[in-house]
């Protein structure tokens, strides 16, 4: 029936908070009110919208294809009247572990940092500086929310919700909790680091996670392909807008 249905997502919710350990009083309360949510049907959404910002459309880390989605995201914004909308904003410090020429390395080779692996970047997203500002044509409306990552020096921050090491977390859960959201749609840039792991966080932490696949890019066909695999195994739907909202 469609209560049970209801039920056993609500009870997949409240579990994944229960996953984490610790668990805190935060943890319990966000967890028990996301199960009520479900459970009564009461649905509410949430587009986030992953790292559309200067560097990453026309800058020093363009991903292909990127300034074709600007447009194709303000319209789903539009025609769709979610809860919340909000945006990721990379914005590293100059001195940013991520930095190629902060480790005197090769772009885009692999090193173990911290016992994580990283890639180097080229330099992007420097705090304040033009490539870190969302493109121009990106509508950004004053009641958006703004979850700014990457703030650290000495660590990463792919997803929305934690550092790359899960010793932090941003207020992305938390708002969105507070807020009585139950799904989360996902796009931007790039589906195979930041999006994508927005998304699995999003769909760990409780929510009911849908990525947009025709409103993301990737920046290689293989990390394309791992990601894909490890959205599946999350239980991430990916799908177009339009069977999103047939």
């Amino acid at each position: 029936s469609a209560n049970r249905i209801r039920f056993e997502q609500a009870q997949a919710a409240l579990s994944a908070v229960f996953k984490r350990s610790p668990v805190g009083i935060e943890d319990l309360r966000l967890g028990w009110n996301t199960f009520v949510r479900k459970a009564s049907g009461n649905r509410k959404s949430a587009l986030i919208i992953v790292d559309m910002q200067n560097d990453f459309i026309t800058g020093s880390l363009k991903v292909n294809g990127g300034t074709d989605i600007v447009q194709p995201i303000n319209q789903l914004r539009d025609k769709f009247g979610f809860d919340l909308v909000a945006h990721t904003q990379d914005w590293h410090p100059a001195d940013h572990m991520s930095f190629a020429d902060n480790n005197d390395a090769e772009l885009f080779s692999v090193k173990v940092i911290d016992g994580l692996d990283q890639v180097m970047w080229p330099r992007h997203c420097v705090r304040g500086s033009p490539g870190s500002q969302f493109h121009d044509d990106l509508v950004v409306l004053s009641s958006d929310l703004i979850v700014r990552k990457g703030l650290q020096q000495n660590i990463d921050s792919y997803s929305g919700f934690y550092d790359n090491g899960k010793a932090a977390q941003s207020e992305l859960r938390t708002t969105l909790a507070l807020l009585g959201i139950t799904d989360v749609y996902v796009v931007g840039l790039a589906y195979d680091y930041c999006v994508g792991s927005t998304a699995i966080d999003s769909q760990e932490a409780g929510f009911r996670t849908t990525l947009l696949t025709d409103l993301s890019r990737h920046v290689a066909e293989e990390s394309a392909k791992e990601m894909n695999a490890r959205l599946q195994a999350a239980g991430v739907v990916q799908c177009t807008v339009d069977e999103a909202f047939p």
